[in-house]
């Protein structure tokens, strides 16, 4: 590539916020190249735009929701147990020989997205069952589709969900994390705006100020078209599904010899030690019937009942993120 090519192009860089730090450091640093006549615009590597890893979003999303809603209804340091009916105790329930990493100050992002979503599977399947019980005296979802409701009462049932029972920040990490997967980027961009101020609002000042600014540069300073464009590639693999992802891969083990000899090399010791069970990618974990104990539990405890004077637990409130960091 040319100089007038560099001057003429844009490079899209995609990573995380350090990434995003260092590219901008050095812009800062060569923004005085272009003025002597000997060297080329180019040098001032403006041509270099960053855009955030929604991977990385997705990350600081869930551990938001940790800080906000699970951390602080742990034990104790002095010896405080948590309350029957917090967070902290669904999810040990979910994964009861991994209480002492939950109790880590940093539990990992697989560890937290996942008990996150399980955690609003369990609830809202419970939420289903009460409004249902209340709206067709059914006991349970079973005895309620073997009447075949039909599609508007479906909407009904949801709509009462949501008034009466909506978790909105585990659901919106859910529905953040689903536009993500199909390519919704106009909802990415909508759900980001949300997720700045409870970035705010959990301490995480660096993640909202960057995003601030990049979806500053997207609808105000860049141009229409290099915006669009950048719309377009901000998922890197914008076609999602199982076929476009294995040309993906195919193509990246292709294009780079040191992953197809690692690949090889794979193929060799499998075959030479007979290795019967050659996967690596296991199923997903079949969660019916621990979920079936978490609602068990949620609806022995009477979580999400209405109960007329019952006192709120210290620490159990939950506190506003959104109008935090607003």
């Amino acid at each position: 590539m040319t100089e007038e090519d560099l001057e003429e192009y844009v490079v899209l860089t995609h990573g995380d916020l350090g990434t995003g730090e260092k590219i901008s450091n050095l812009q800062q640093s060569c923004c005085l190249e272009g003025e002597f006549e000997d060297v080329p615009k180019s040098n001032r590597l403006t041509q270099a735009i960053f855009i955030p890893g929604l991977f990385h979003m997705q990350m600081a999303g869930a551990e938001a929701v940790w800080r906000g809603h699970i951390e602080p209804t742990k034990p104790t340091k002095s010896g405080g147990a948590s309350h029957r009916q917090s967070l902290f105790v669904l999810c040990a329930i979910l994964r009861p020989k991994e209480v002492l990493k939950l109790s880590s100050k940093n539990p990992g992002f697989r560890l937290q997205h996942t008990l996150i979503n399980h955690v609003l599977a369990a609830s809202i399947l419970l939420c289903w069952k009460k409004e249902v019980n209340a709206w067709y005296n059914c006991a349970g979802l079973e005895e309620w589709m073997a009447r075949k409701p039909s599609d508007k009462e479906f909407e009904e049932v949801s709509e009462q969900i949501l008034d009466k029972h909506v978790a909105p920040h585990a659901l919106l990490h859910a529905m953040t994390t689903e536009a993500m997967r199909s390519g919704d980027i106009g909802r990415v961009e909508e759900l980001l705006m949300i997720w700045v101020n409870i970035w705010k609002g959990t301490q995480k000042h660096k993640y909202a100020s960057h995003v601030t600014q990049f979806l500053l540069d997207l609808n105000e300073t860049w141009d229409p078209c290099l915006a669009h464009a950048i719309q377009m590639n901000w998922l890197v693999i914008p076609l999602d599904g199982h076929t476009h992802s294995e040309a993906w891969i195919g193509h990246i083990i292709k294009q780079s010899p040191l992953i197809e000899f690692y690949s090889d090399t794979h193929k060799l010791i499998e075959s030479d030690f007979h290795l019967l069970n050659r996967t690596m990618r296991h199923p997903p974990k079949v969660m019916t019937k621990t979920l079936g104990q978490l609602q068990g539990y949620m609806e022995a405890e009477e979580m999400l009942t209405v109960k007329r004077r019952r006192k709120l637990h210290k620490g159990m409130a939950v506190k506003d993120c959104v109008r935090r960091g607003g």
